[in-house]
């Protein structure tokens, strides 16, 4: 499997390094920053908005959970309406950019859309500004960009500046001062002598070092290079590169080396150290924007020809950087996901407190997905904070939640508690899998239920709850705020379970109904139809069951935009297999799963509690059309399983089946009557069935099979059923019925009656001979006919126009006789591939007929042919202009050399006649 990558979550904000601090520094050449207009026409000019500066952070917890939901409701953004990011740049204080900023960084390597994050602002800053103006210091798009390389870049920095840096803080006696106003002029060219040489230095480490730069520099440098092109002309790309890396990236850390960590820490740096590195910014800056010095800073112009001399390598070097071909997918691939609580919480309140102002910005369609997403993400304004419980409180709940997620905290006083105790003061919690009631006394757990437990919630006013659970347990309270509780409990249930029906969903007697909020269900957008998500829940239901992070990883990977269901890829072709007690919470998790079509479950030994999960599947589900059950056994008995499980589809009316595989069960043919009642009911559109190697020799006229049949000779739908296939099962006693049935079928194309007891052939196919059929693949193997009477019928239908449609016959092993399979031979078809293998064939009789056969493919292997018969039948075959594959497996039996070499003379001449 793929690597999985990691993600951080922080806690400390001391650990989060303030960007500001390492970019917002003024260099005495940088132009004044000039105010900014918004010509955006789809957002309000600034002067109609109050900026409000960011939230506060409270005592916030955030679950592995709601980091995945923001970065994918921040990717959404991204891809269906990024203005709505540069709307929430407007509604904040200019001094919270850098934050926020920072914010969307993080949480954007969460999804892999950064590129498109800073190419939507790199863009917006090029299309809506004068030249003079793009890409200021503190506008939206080089937050973005600054933030971006202050979290790629540090090793870099470290690895091409570190040594360069600490030389230059090393040598304090050395001056580059070329201010005649700060220095003696009898040691300016001393001076300028030994500025060039570092300047020489440390231009060579970094235009000979360009493949070190970090790939996400590259990129951002080609999106600023084609804008640039595009909007102020091609002589201007190596100057806003320029202005990109250096001013904003390689300067910065030069300059002010103790903030970027490339001197130990401690170490100061003297004012002349300082002045020094100013100055080897300041014509690093110019080169790289190919400028020389102006009027005002004279003293610089010996410097002049410096830039003159390495304007050409420097733009050398801005063609290197952008000279790069990459899928930007994967360049963050292997770089793990650190995102602070600062981050989400930033995030989190941006999204709901401007959540009306944004949503004009997103198509009608994407708006409701939007306001979905927020939905199962949960409101900021409900989300937690327990800073009001007390100490020893706070400590009771951050033990019980162990860094999981609660959607609610709050108190209550118990009215039922045991012992008739009442006015127990309790903690409540609704977590994301479990209510928790933890007495706030001690910190003990005094209950807990799953939600999948819960029957009933009962509320007459916002301060009394009750809440029923399946066991016949109940919990009543007098709490402040009961909405809040019921909503949470919604909320949490619906992101779980947003596919069960209604008859597993909890009663709610909530009075006035108006106490409830109107919620967005989820929609099937969440990968797989969020069936890890319920997977995972279901596991903590099942305490027995042991979650599998691998299995939702798989779920979540390998089953994009695949729909069928496959048991194997996890109890078979897993490094470590699902154990049978583990399969029971993901079986579960399908029955409430709207997103699979096809399930396929094959070698499983079920035992009761693992069947059950398979009867809730089947009970519950509401989207799956195909049916793949095949050798399943159990550890006792097998019938009432079998029973169980057609009284289940019998019962689920809102499911549409299209196909059924029940092959290789063994399943009795008085429990198939189960099945047969099940398809006299159901209105599914079922066009395949395959019961084959089930009943074997203990199937009568009066069994299920036979009702079977029965049953798709009667019910009209079924005369469009396509596939049938009744293979290894005794059919002599219900071969009227099945006769029955192709009267009245109508498209079937695959019929598979391959039997040992099969005795009337010519009853089965009596029916086709004057009646138009579909009929493709016929096999007809292993059946023991050896009497040319027993094959009458099915020539009778081979010849007549009514099997025009046939592709492949298959009477292998049936123990034809020679003078019928010469007949088909006679009937062929160019489209017809004949299957006669194992039938001890005489080859002298039949050979001189495969000259004129027009069948396209003929297997005749395992017939005991000598090799004269093969000599025989590839001298006839010389001629034929039909045949397209020859088998002929299995029949050289002979240790004669001489007869041997003949017989390969004769298959090569076959060969090189044929090509």
């Amino acid at each position: 499997m793929a690597g999985r990558r990691q993600t951080i979550l922080i806690y400390s904000t001391d650990q989060d390094r303030d960007i500001s601090s390492m970019f917002d520094y003024e260099m005495d050449y940088e132009e004044e920053e000039t105010s900014q207009t918004n010509d955006h026409p789809d957002v309000p000019d600034r002067a109609e908005i109050i900026p409000h500066a960011l939230a506060k952070q409270t005592n916030l917890m955030y679950s592995d959970r709601e980091i995945e939901e923001m970065t994918a409701i921040l990717a959404f953004i991204v891809k269906k309406a990024p203005k709505v990011l540069g709307e929430y740049f407007l509604r904040i204080e200019k001094r919270d950019y850098d934050e926020l900023s920072k914010c969307l960084i993080n949480l954007s390597f969460g999804n892999d859309c950064t590129f498109d994050l800073l190419r939507y602002f790199i863009v917006e800053e090029f299309e809506n500004n004068i030249p003079e103006q793009i890409m200021r210091e503190n506008v939206p798009g080089s937050k973005l960009v600054k933030a971006y390389l202050n979290r790629m870049g540090e090793e870099y920095l470290q690895d091409i500046l570190r040594d360069f840096i600490g030389q230059i803080v090393h040598d304090r006696k050395v001056s580059f001062e070329m201010d005649p106003s700060k220095t003696d002029e009898v040691y300016l060219e001393k001076n300028k002598a030994a500025l060039v040489e570092r300047l020489n230095e440390i231009l060579d480490i970094i235009t000979s070092n360009v493949n070190s730069i970090p790939v996400g520099f590259r990129v951002i440098s080609q999106i600023v290079a084609d804008m640039t092109e595009k909007i102020i002309g091609p002589d201007q790309v190596h100057t806003m590169i320029g202005s990109f890396l250096f001013l904003r990236f390689i300067n910065p850390a030069i300059f002010s080396p103790d903030v970027y960590g490339l001197i130990p820490k401690g170490k100061s740096i003297s004012s002349t150290t300082r002045r020094n590195l100013i100055l080897i910014t300041k014509v690093i800056q110019n080169l790289s924007n190919g400028k020389t010095f102006s009027m005002k800073e004279q003293y610089m112009h010996p410097f002049d020809s410096f830039i003159l001399e390495n304007k050409e390598k420097m733009g050398e070097f801005f063609d290197n950087v952008i000279d790069i071909n990459i899928n930007v997918e994967s360049i963050h691939s292997d770089c793990d996901i650190i995102i602070s609580v600062r981050d989400l919480h930033v995030f989190h309140s941006l999204l709901f407190q401007y959540q009306s102002e944004v949503s004009h910005l997103f198509s009608e369609e994407d708006a409701q997905e939007f306001v979905r997403r927020l939905e199962s993400l949960g409101s900021y304004e409900n989300k937690i904070s327990f800073s009001f419980l007390d100490e020893n409180q706070q400590k009771y709940v951050t033990q019980v939640l162990d860094d999981q997620e609660a959607s609610y905290i709050g108190l209550a006083k118990l009215n039922n508690a045991k012992k008739k105790k009442k006015n127990v003061a309790l903690i409540v919690v609704v977590g994301m899998n479990r209510l928790i009631f933890i007495k706030g006394s001690n910190g003990k757990i005094y209950d807990q239920f799953h939600l999948l437990s819960l029957e009933a919630i009962i509320s007459n006013s916002p301060t009394e709850l009750e809440l029923v659970f399946r066991a016949g347990q109940s919990i009543s309270m007098n709490i402040e705020n009961a909405d809040n509780v019921i909503n949470s409990i919604r909320r949490s249930f619906s992101y779980h379970f947003p596919g069960i029906p209604r008859n597993r969903n909890f009663n709610l007697d909530v009075q006035p109904s108006s106490r409830l909020l109107n919620m967005t269900l989820p929609s099937n957008s969440e990968v797989c139809g969020g069936l890890t998500i319920t997977y995972k829940c279901l596991c903590n239901y099942y305490e027995s069951s042991e979650y599998h992070p691998n299995i939702s990883w798989d779920i979540s990977n390998l089953y994009h935009n695949n729909h069928t269901f496959d048991l194997t890829d996890f109890t078979e072709k897993e490094e470590n297999p699902l154990a049978l007690i583990d399969t029971v919470p993901l079986f579960h998790a399908l029955a409430y799963n709207r997103y699979f079509t096809t399930i396929k479950i094959s070698n499983i030994k079920f035992d009761k509690t693992s069947w059950n999960s398979i009867i809730e599947l089947f009970s519950c589900n509401s989207t799956l059309e195909n049916i793949v059950l095949t050798h399943i056994t159990f550890s006792q008995n097998a019938r009432t399983y079998w029973s169980s499980l057609f009284e289940a589809l019998r019962d689920n009316i809102s499911i549409s089946f299209r196909s059924f595989d029940l092959s290789n069960n063994s399943i009795e043919d008085k429990v198939l009557s189960g099945f047969a009642e099940f398809l006299q009911t159901t209105n599914s559109p079922i066009t395949s069935i395959d019961l084959s190697y089930n009943c074997g020799d203990k199937v009568s006229s009066d069994g299920g099979l036979d009702a079977i049949l029965e049953v798709i000779s009667t019910v009209p739908k079924f005369k469009q059923m396509q596939y049938l296939n009744l293979e290894g099962n005794r059919l002599t006693d219900i071969e009227g019925s099945l006769s029955r049935y192709l009267e009245v079928q109508e498209d079937l194309e695959y019929l598979n009656i391959s039997s040992r007891k099969l005795d009337n052939l010519n009853i089965i196919f009596c029916t086709v001979i004057n009646k138009p059929t579909n009929l493709k693949q016929v096999i007809i193997s292993n059946c023991k006919l050896p009497s040319f009477e027993e094959w009458e019928a099915l020539l009778e239908f081979l010849v007549s126009p009514n099997s025009q449609n046939l592709e492949l016959l298959d009477i292998s092993g049936s123990q034809v006789p020679t003078e019928v399979f010469i007949n088909i031979l006679k009937s062929s078809r160019e489209e017809l591939y004949i299957d006669a293998k194992g039938n001890n064939l005489e080859a002298p009789f039949f050979a001189e007929h495969l000259f004129n056969m027009r069948a396209r493919g003929l297997d005749i292997s395992s017939n005991n042919f000598s090799e004269d018969d093969l000599t025989l039948i590839f001298q006839n075959l010389r001629n034929n202009v039909h045949l397209e594959e020859l088998v002929i497996s299995d029949n050289f039996r002979s240790t004669n050399a001489r007869i041997r070499s003949s017989l390969i003379d004769s298959l090569c001449s076959l060969v090189l006649h044929i090509n």
